[in-house]
């Protein structure tokens, strides 16, 4: 994952009172990581679409008809999320998961007429739409998160500006500004949101490896290390069925998320193994 503030981490590593503990120290750079954590955004997986379909649709068109032309209308909605247009990408989606969750709930296997489908099937596009929805609920997330640090650490900031040294009950008071806060229950609400978009993608096209990288990531930026293991298994199954679709540029990009993760894993021995 990228980061898009590294000067976060640089202010703070220089900042910090060379006198504080060994203790103190480590709680500094707990929450260096967290704040850094927060401002990671997820590799954009290649989706149902390449980038030629994304620029014909002029990708701002707010007249185009997904029904009528989906791929162009799928390809508005990924250059909303590039373009962190996050609202405006969440509406488009809602507005045709809406469209495709009827077409589904009666016939997964119905196909769309548009000829510049890849995937057809209305579970395949069903997969996609719900994909999209995720990547736009995790950036959501992300800005969110950001935002309810971003609150809670100005005081610690403005010492940190002054020279101040920075006591145990200011770094253990982060947790409690934090808790309870509105930006906070949104975060919580859009971690949920995320993952339930990106399983729906799953349960509806099983074969589809980019919810399952899109997973991986998510899971992988938490803090929690049974959310590591989960990672670790979504970028396999990911690599797995990237491989199948002889997608190989796909594959060995989740592979490198598997490294990422843990270099030891179990899914890295039975790859080497060929399984």
């Amino acid at each position: 994952m990228f980061c898009g503030e590294p000067e976060v981490h640089e202010f703070w590593t220089v900042n910090i009172n060379k006198r504080v503990s060994d203790k103190m120290v480590k709680k500094n750079i707990l929450l260096v990581l967290l704040m850094v954590l927060y401002l990671c955004i997820s590799i954009p997986y290649v989706i149902a679409f390449d980038n030629k379909d994304m620029e014909k649709a002029q990708l701002r068109n707010s007249d185009v008809d997904f029904q009528n032309n989906p791929v162009d209308y799928m390809a508005s909605i990924y250059r909303d999320y590039h373009d962190w247009r996050i609202d405006e990408g969440l509406k488009k989606s809602d507005a045709a998961i809406g469209i495709v969750d009827k077409i589904y709930i009666k016939d997964p296997e119905k196909e769309f007429s548009d000829p510049k489908l890849k995937l057809k099937k209305a579970s395949q596009v069903r997969s996609t739409l719900y994909t999209l929805l995720g990547m736009l609920k995790y950036r959501k997330f992300l800005t969110t998160g950001h935002k309810a640090r971003e609150e809670a650490y100005s005081p610690l900031m403005e010492k940190i500006k002054k020279g101040e040294e920075l006591s145990e009950d200011d770094l253990e008071s982060i947790a409690g500004e934090i808790e309870g806060r509105e930006t906070d229950i949104q975060v919580k609400s859009l971690f949920r949101e995320t993952v339930t978009a990106f399983e729906t993608a799953v349960k509806s096209d099983p074969s589809n490896p980019a919810p399952h990288y899109q997973l991986g990531t998510v899971y992988n930026a938490a803090t929690d290390s049974d959310y590591s293991m989960i990672a670790e298994k979504e970028f396999y199954i990911s690599y797995k069925l990237s491989l199948k679709e002889g997608d190989t540029q796909a594959a060995e990009r989740s592979l490198e998320a598997l490294r990422n993760v843990n270099e030891k894993s179990e899914y890295l021995k039975r790859i080497e193994v060929g399984k």
